[in-house]
């Protein structure tokens, strides 16, 4: 699934992105209705080209499974992708050829 957001925010442009790349942001903004524990090494801040896992819990506490955030794309920057299917879903979506 690609999800595609736009918000305004009053900060420079340069403070979001960083913001949207760390863990931390994700915690704060889903807390207290979700909760993301990192399975595995802890990745804090997310990189282009980079996969991270999560234990997804509702409310904090009722388990609903793993979350996982493919990070390929930041600000127009494209990663390679390894996945090159996950990459095809990606370029159909933005084309509206496939509904994800």
């Amino acid at each position: 699934m690609i999800v595609q957001k736009t918000s305004v925010f009053p900060a420079a442009k340069e403070t979001v992105f960083r913001k949207l790349q760390q863990l931390e942001t994700l915690q704060y903004i889903a807390k207290p209705y979700a909760a993301f524990e990192p399975i595995g090494e802890a990745v804090s801040i997310w990189a282009v080209g980079s996969t991270s896992a999560y234990r997804f819990r509702i409310f904090g506490v009722i388990p609903y499974g793993t979350h996982t955030i493919h990070a390929f794309m930041f600000g127009g920057l494209l990663a390679t992708m390894p996945d090159q299917e996950l990459f095809d879903v990606f370029e159909k979506s933005l084309a509206g050829k496939e509904s994800v």
